[in-house]
């Protein structure tokens, strides 16, 4: 019996002593892996960046080395093929934003400056916003710098979320950049392009000219038209514009207005260095390519292109041409 009785106290003890224990215990968590996590973090961010070695039949491809040691090539350069001639899209330089998850790349193609933007945490390559790098921002913000053809009227263009640099937009207009919009938006692909240049304020002086010089356009086009802005005539000597357009003088008129004719329909990229186009009244324009911009006869620069009319192509520019 006494034998039996223990039993009993030692079980009893037994689960008095169990309960204790486990109410009491402290349990013990694996620490996190503090080295996993950092090599995860520092492959989310750009330690360095650099454009590979090239030569001008072979732009540079650009990589980035991450925190964590690798590297990545994020973003080819690549050649474009047109037609008659070849233009290539060449990466200049690279820039890294301030928290290093994005990388600014500054590009040229077809003689238009562009950035690039790699996301580091989405391995993704944004697409081009033209422009000119300006700087990333405190608050991760891009901001670039965007001009018309000429190089002139540039405005300022920058992002407004920090995970979405490559969205921006249009912060600071000049007027003239105001205007050239204008004009754009006053063509009607649709309609002729006399129409539409009667039908604009900033082609005033061009349609006010043509009326003058009577009819000098023979056929129905298509055509390429130049024309001045109301800013490019003023630029003439002083009383120059008033002589021209008076009846005896209209035929020296015909022959500078037809320097901004060309028969057939010709876009932007096909006025390359040193090339030549015939004018209507059977004379070259030669179009050089300077700075990014195209420049026509050494005169007048196009400051506004591609602006389709139903019976032709007009450029817009900021001088009259002579020839």
């Amino acid at each position: 019996m006494k034998n039996f009785l223990t039993i009993i106290i030692i079980v009893i003890l037994g689960f008095i002593g169990y309960r204790y224990f486990k109410n009491n215990e402290t349990t013990i968590v694996d620490a996190p892996d503090i080295q996993t996590e950092n090599q995860q973090d520092n492959a989310k961010r750009i330690s360095t960046a650099e454009i590979a070695a090239s030569s001008e039949s072979k732009p540079g491809d650009v990589y980035v080395t991450l925190e964590n040691g690798t590297t990545r090539k994020v973003a080819m350069a690549v050649a474009f093929d047109n037609d008659n001639f070849t233009e290539v899209a060449t990466y200049r330089e690279t820039f890294i934003s301030q928290n290093k998850k994005f990388l600014a790349i500054q590009g040229v193609g077809f003689e238009e400056s562009f950035v690039h933007i790699y996301d580091v945490q989405t391995n993704i390559l944004h697409e081009k916003v033209y422009g000119v790098f300006t700087e990333w921002k405190a608050d991760g913000n891009l901001e670039i710098e965007s001009c018309n053809l000429a190089g002139e009227n540039c405005s300022v263009k920058e992002s407004t979320d920090a995970k979405k640099p490559w969205e921006v937009i249009t912060t600071e207009k000049s007027e003239p950049e105001r205007k050239i919009e204008t004009i754009r938006s006053e063509f009607n692909s649709e309609m002729d392009f006399l129409t539409s240049i009667r039908n604009t304020d900033e082609l005033s002086t061009f349609a006010a000219a043509i009326d003058s010089a009577d009819d000098f356009i023979k056929g129905t086009g298509p055509f390429t038209v130049f024309a001045p802005t109301n800013k490019a005539f003023s630029q003439l000597p002083q009383g120059e514009l008033d002589r021209l357009l008076q009846p005896e003088n209209k035929e020296e008129l015909q022959g500078i207005l037809k320097n901004h004719f060309l028969g057939g329909e010709h876009v932007y990229t096909e006025f390359t260095d040193g090339s030549e186009f015939t004018t209507i009244e059977n004379k070259k324009n030669t179009f050089m390519r300077q700075s990014g911009s195209v420049k026509i006869n050494d005169t007048a620069y196009i400051i506004e292109a591609d602006i389709q009319s139903s019976n032709g192509i007009v450029h817009i520019v900021d001088m009259v041409i002579s020839n």
